[in-house]
């Protein structure tokens, strides 16, 4: 192995290889030999690409789609709804529904007429009551359907809408005695 240290002298390296360079020119026609290679290295080369279809894969899908809404419709027609099914089961209890709910929601407008700052959270109050009352309500329509003791459900229903309205008027009654005080401390003021 050579000693790294050892000065590398390029001329002695050249006399080496003398002789061994090819200093002659190239073969006549060695340019368009050339030039003919490269042009049929970059031809362009077209291809047909294999067109996807889409429209089957969108045909499927939308088949799927189309088998189930209508499999979910027959469904539907098959049970009916929960307003149909209960007035299946009691036909006195829609009629009792719609008495009450006509009563509660003229309450609630009433409400409106004595809508202020000073009644605002006693209003807010009653309908967060009606909200967990009427999900109540729904509760008993399902174990209505599902054929416990119907007559024990159905009188639940009756007092969730007596409830109602017990609430509301207790709600109404509170309202007034606040504006009734606000009139009376505004009759009280001497100018």
């Amino acid at each position: 192995m050579p000693n790294m240290k050892e000065e590398f002298n390029i001329d002695e390296m050249m006399d080496g290889l003398k002789g061994s360079f090819d200093f002659r020119e190239p073969q006549e026609g060695h340019q368009a030999r050339f030039q003919s290679r490269l042009e049929d290295q970059t031809m362009v080369v077209y291809t047909v690409r294999k067109r996807i279809n889409w429209w089957k894969p969108y045909a499927i899908a939308a088949s799927i789609a189309l088998i189930g809404i209508l499999g979910l419709g027959l469904i539907n027609l098959q049970t009916g709804s929960v307003e149909n099914q209960v007035a299946q089961i009691a036909p006195e209890l829609p009629q009792t529904k719609m008495y009450f709910a006509n009563l509660v929601e003229d309450q609630l407008i009433s409400f409106e007429q004595y809508r202020n700052e000073d009644t605002e959270k006693l209003i807010q109050d009653a309908m967060k009551q009606m909200t967990r009352l009427e999900s109540d309500y729904l509760k008993l329509e399902k174990e209505l359907i599902d054929g416990r003791n119907k007559e024990v459900i159905m009188q639940a229903m009756i007092q969730n809408f007596q409830s109602r309205m017990d609430i509301l008027n207790l709600y109404m009654t509170k309202i007034k005695m606040i504006e009734q005080l606000k009139t009376n401390n505004d009759e009280n003021i001497i100018i």
